[in-house]
């Protein structure tokens, strides 16, 4: 058997990862909840995945690691605001204030009355948030570090 046949499968199993989730190139399912490695095994994930019938109803369901199709798109929404404005987010961090900094906490689904607050937070953690280079690598070190704040967790809605 020739492994240039088994080159798509990988492209398709490989895009999970991308999107900074929890699980590996198998996706979301119950594959993902057995199966922990992200090597060759993703294969075995892959397969019971599909033997099991049970993707589908874990991305309808948003459970299995997989996302509801509104969280989902909110997940998308924040990587592509990310990726499309790495830079002017950066300055307007170091600012502590601007445009792409206001858009950024509307996407992370901060609400209005917080955006002084998550202004200062960003302003301080820049260097934190900027650490690891990557448009998906930000987005999450600023959830992450979002997280550890328990006011900014709760007035920020979207942090996925």
């Amino acid at each position: 058997m020739k492994l240039w046949h088994l080159a798509p499968l990988a492209l398709l199993l490989s895009q999970g990862n991308a999107f900074g989730m929890t699980y590996g190139m198998a996706g979301c399912g119950l594959g993902s909840l057995l199966v922990k490695s992200n090597d060759t095994v993703q294969i075995l994930a892959a397969t019971l995945n599909g033997t099991s019938a049970n993707q589908t109803f874990g991305i309808t369901s948003g459970t299995s690691n997989c996302l509801p199709a509104n969280k989902a798109a909110a997940l998308e929404q924040q990587q592509h605001f990310v990726r499309e404005n790495l830079e002017n987010l950066r300055r307007d961090m170091v600012k502590g204030d601007g445009e792409y900094l206001k858009g950024y906490a509307e996407v992370l689904g901060c609400n209005a009355q917080s955006y002084s607050r998550f202004a200062q937070f960003a302003k301080a953690e820049e260097a934190q948030i900027f650490r690891a280079p990557g448009a998906i690598a930000v987005l999450e070190a600023t959830k992450d570090t979002l997280r550890k704040n328990a006011e900014l967790q709760n007035a920020c809605s979207n942090l996925i």
